[in-house]
């Protein structure tokens, strides 16, 4: 039974919600993000691994060595609330269902997990309430001429009309109810098979992928996965296929209320889309800790489908993609835990025109991106009594690696950037947000993170830079140029949080604050500050989230 004074604290915190506005970017309650937790005291030795943290999803963990037919059990319940306010900008990243927007939002999600015999039924809708309330963008006058004498035009051939990734993506006042995290499984000792609508997370990095995020609302999927590895004769072995249905919205693009904007706008074919991929790790036996894998995904609109060879991921490494109007992208990634030196490093790194694999990714002039990181864990003490000092590295790089793949010799653009395309144009997208890393086309994060960690109770400060699609940047500054164009226009952000997580009995509670400093929103440059001074779109924001997860883990 919960204690008493985890009813007063859970009673101040939603008092708290009421009065305050507040404002966030991520959830750190959802499933995927305490899968972090286990990941870290792995690396502390204090735990044997049962898994490499390369396949994430929202189901709670179970065993299925033993099971019975006899009765239906209740392996599971938890109530979940969410609470995030932007207060100038439309900010949400990894936070599933929720969306990108100004204003407050809640998110309600009852979880319970059921079981008879070899059959899950987890139940985990979500209910999403969202002011969606507008911000200051550029103004509706504004021609683009003092940023370029073609900039919405070039914005829109490169970017709008080729993804569907609105910066509003409601425009009003929404009250939506999702499938969220609930799925139909029968399992075996070591396989899923069934359907589910649950958020997946692909790829060793802890905030990004290249292929396959929680950055999205989940989407409606046929799984064949494993739960647990796979002995073989040459190591442990987990992977997942999938094939489902994307949802396109009927938002119009960013800045479309603006008529010098608006002009270049194509619309969408109000098309459903198919989505197909797999991921497979390895953990070699003559190299324990050392988790090597791929991933891929394939996306086509469903009247292009031409059978079973279109249903699988099989020919996701096709040449033939732009043929076959199917675009695909992928990945090759590693990662290395230290459980002694309580440390680990890993690297992602893709391609966005097909699947990745050694032999391909390195022998032509291809579209590339990468996620690299390292984590340090400091233990106080000889034993876990004390928790750790962690520190975390993280970076993302999206943007072209070269220029020459942005635009061609006739100064139009190329149009492949990540999760752009030009003949599926709502590109790798679901519901408007971004199914992969959350930085989106073009862009680079870098994230440095130092924290107190112990179980599931985390206090940390973390520092966090984004730059915005440069492939937009050099395609619009240094198009045609003799010279080098301007420096002083790109869009970045400096992003500073604190936060924090703690669990009480059943009770888990977790806060964050940001505080955002947005330099030159939209690449855009305007007022007195000269080249290198203030700009009139230069933005602050301050961020603030609260959540509770009430959670029971036992068999009943």
């Amino acid at each position: 039974m919960v204690r008493k004074n985890s009813i007063k604290i859970i009673i101040a915190f939603v008092l708290l919600l009421s009065i305050n506005k507040l404002n966030a970017q991520f959830v750190d309650l959802n499933q995927i993000a305490l899968h972090d937790a286990t990941r870290v005291e792995s690396l502390l030795d204090t735990i044997k691994p049962s898994q490499s943290f390369t396949i994430r999803n929202s189901s709670l963990p179970q065993n299925f060595e033993i099971v019975s037919w006899s009765k239906l059990k209740v392996n599971g319940f938890g109530l979940n609330y969410f609470h995030q306010d932007n207060l100038n900008l439309p900010y949400g990243y990894n936070d599933g269902s929720m969306v990108s927007s100004a204003g407050a939002q809640h998110l309600y999600s009852p979880q319970v997990n059921l079981q008879w015999g070899r059959i899950t039924l987890q139940i985990a809708p979500e209910k999403i309430i969202s002011d969606n309330r507008p911000f200051e963008r550029l103004p509706e006058n504004f021609d683009g001429t003092q940023n370029g004498d073609a900039f919405w035009r070039r914005y829109y051939e490169i970017s709008e009309n080729i993804i569907e990734n609105p910066s509003r993506v409601q425009t009003r006042y929404s009250d939506n109810n999702y499938l969220g995290q609930t799925s139909l499984k029968y399992n075996s000792k070591t396989m899923s098979y069934g359907v589910s609508n649950e958020n997946l997370f692909w790829g060793p990095g802890i905030y990004h992928s290249l292929v396959l995020t929680n950055n999205a609302p989940g989407f409606l999927h046929v799984t064949i996965n494993t739960h647990k590895p796979i002995k073989t004769i040459i190591g442990n072995l987990e992977g997942q296929i999938i094939g489902g249905s994307l949802m396109n919205t009927d938002v119009g693009p960013t800045n479309n209320d603006n008529p010098y904007a608006a002009q270049y706008s194509v619309v969408k074919p109000p098309l459903g889309r198919y989505i197909t991929g797999m991921i497979i790790t390895i953990e070699p036996k003559w190299t324990k800790n050392l988790y090597l894998g791929f991933s891929n995904m394939a996306y086509m609109y469903k009247k292009d489908m031409n059978g079973l060879e279109d249903l699988t991921p099989l020919s996701n490494f096709s040449k033939y993609t732009r043929l076959k109007k199917r675009p695909a992208l992928g990945s090759v990634f590693l990662r290395y835990a230290m459980p002694k030196d309580h440390a680990e490093l890993y690297f992602e790194y893709g391609r966005n025109d097909r699947a990745a694999t050694p032999t391909n990714i390195f022998t032509d002039s291809i579209p590339t991106g990468y996620v690299a990181g390292v984590r340090k864990l400091f233990p106080l003490g000889l034993n876990a009594k004390y928790g750790a000092i962690s520190l975390n590295i993280e970076v993302s790089r999206l943007e072209l690696m070269n220029p020459n793949q942005i635009f061609n010799a006739n100064l139009t653009a190329k149009r492949q950037s990540w999760y752009t395309n030009d003949q599926v144009t709502q590109g790798y997208t679901n519901y408007g947000q971004i199914l992969g890393s959350y930085v989106g086309p073009g862009s680079n994060a870098q994230t440095v993170q130092l924290a107190w960690v112990k179980g599931l109770r985390k206090f940390g400060f973390g520092v966090e830079r984004v730059s915005h699609n440069k492939d937009f940047y050099y395609y619009n500054y240094f198009n045609g140029l003799l010279y080098p164009g301007p420096n002083f226009k790109y869009w970045a952000d400096l992003i500073y949080n604190v936060s924090f997580r703690w669990d009480i009995g059943n009770i888990i509670l977790a806060a964050d604050y940001k505080q955002a400093d947005t330099y030159n929103y939209m690449w855009t440059k305007t007022g007195l500050g000269g080249l290198y001074g203030p700009s009139n779109t230069d933005k602050k924001n301050v961020q603030i989230n609260i959540s509770v997860k009430y959670l029971i883990s036992r068999k009943f």
